[in-house]
């Protein structure tokens, strides 16, 4: 399992999510590519350029001159393979997945926090049960101590959130974003 922190997790998994991730390695190719180049200039083109110039006395001055070009280059190398890498695994941002049950959701990269950060309770709604928030809450999803969580069960592509009260209080797709449109008709609801 990948560990990852990222920057507003409720909206990781949308399609402008993933359009940023898009451009972002595009951009780091393009870093990557000019650091490769540049780097091999200074180190090759800059030391032999330094010590003609200054009449062989830049001679001490040349290893300095092309380990740091090497290392420029070198750096450019690693970011232009990562995000070349990252542009062969695709972008994700279907949120009309479903699982079968919350141990199925507990399994996927969303679910995985909630696997250590929730417990289950006695209760059940449309024949899933309901989880509580423990003692950390999972703030990067807007969810605190006590609240409570289930899996829709006629769909089972959506989490049904509560305050410790039992009061609705948001819709989560399986990939962390909130549904909006499921949030508003959900709105006056009670979890008893």
């Amino acid at each position: 399992m990948v560990w990852e922190r990222k920057f507003g997790a409720e909206f990781s998994g949308t399609k402008n999510y993933a359009v940023g991730q898009f451009v972002a390695d595009l951009t780091s190719l393009v870093q990557g590519g000019a650091e490769f180049i540049g780097g091999g200039i200074w180190a090759f083109g800059g030391s032999a350029a330094f010590t003609v110039f200054s009449g062989g006395a830049g001679v001490v001055a040349v290893p300095a001159i092309n380990a740091s070009g090497l290392a420029i280059s070198g750096h450019g190398t690693g970011v232009f393979t990562s995000a070349w890498g990252n542009l062969g695994d695709g972008y994700s941002y279907d949120s009309g997945k479903s699982v079968n049950n919350m141990d199925e959701f507990f399994d996927t990269d969303f679910g995985f926090d909630f696997k250590t950060n929730t417990s289950k309770t006695k209760k059940r709604v449309d024949g899933q049960n309901v989880y509580k928030v423990g003692n950390k809450n999972l703030k990067e999803y807007g969810l605190k101590n006590g609240d409570q969580i289930y899996l829709d069960g006629l769909h089972k592509d959506h989490l049904e959130v509560f305050n410790s009260n039992g009061r609705f209080q948001k819709v989560l797709n399986l990939d962390g974003s909130i549904n909006v449109e499921k949030t508003a008709k959900g709105m006056g609801r009670v979890l008893k």
